[in-house]
């Protein structure tokens, strides 16, 4: 198996980053609706959205800044299939993504 080309890249992890804007939007909802409909009742409560919604929106803009919603990937193309290749290539954790001729594309997830 002879490596033609090699490649390490980062992939967006869309549903963790989706779950923690839906969270934000939701606090950030509540902290309006209590800030603006109960001013004197529910003044703890709403110091406590905002309070929270803060720490969040902190939090989701250092997660962005840091690539922490993305994942590393690795593509290679190799060339020279032999008896027992698809075999070997799921023990090292690979994924067969493509198909060229004699080139095969392979992937998988670094951790």
């Amino acid at each position: 198996m002879i490596v033609l080309y090699r490649e390490i890249f980062m992939e967006p992890s869309m549903p963790i980053a989706l779950v923690y804007v839906v969270v934000l939007l939701c606090l950030l909802y509540l902290m309006i609706y209590y800030a603006s409909y109960y001013r004197e009742r529910n003044n703890r409560t709403s110091t406590i959205c905002s309070v929270v919604a803060v720490l969040l929106m902190i939090g989701v803009g250092d997660a962005f800044v840091n690539k922490r919603f993305y994942q590393q990937m690795e593509r290679v193309e190799v060339i020279g299939q032999f008896e027992g290749f698809d075999k070997i290539v799921r023990e090292r954790g690979y994924e067969v993504v493509e198909r060229r001729g004699d080139i095969v594309v392979l992937e998988r997830e670094y951790e």
